[in-house]
């Protein structure tokens, strides 16, 4: 290898690692964006519960299973923009948390 081949080489493979680390650094940029922008923050305002008893069945690989839901379950959060958002949850997340708690949740629509 000859000393130009072998500058034009170096010069080669570190503009191909800039580029590269430009790249990722990019899309990870965008990645950490994207995932702090799904999640809203805001005050339960209200619980609600009503009372739909049901049992649902599903059949599946393990067979067929069934479980008794009691109803429907949801908070009325007021997001930290302002915004009423209408969230369903399940049954042990009712329970533990109270009106005026913190509750985050993934944005509506994703």
């Amino acid at each position: 290898m000859t000393a130009d081949s072998r500058r034009a080489f170096v010069i080669a493979f570190l503009v191909g690692g800039a580029v590269l680390v430009f790249l990722g650094a990019g899309i990870w940029s965008m990645g950490r964006r994207a995932a702090e922008n799904a999640l809203l923050e805001g005050v339960i305002v209200e619980k609600k519960f009503d009372p739909q008893a049901e049992t649902q069945i599903s059949v599946g690989s393990g067979g067929v299973k069934s479980r008794e839901i009691a109803g429907i379950y949801r908070f009325i959060v007021r997001g930290d923009n302002g915004r009423d958002y209408t969230i369903f949850v399940p049954e042990p997340i009712y329970r533990t948390n109270r009106e005026g708690d913190r509750f985050r949740f993934a944005k509506p629509g994703l």
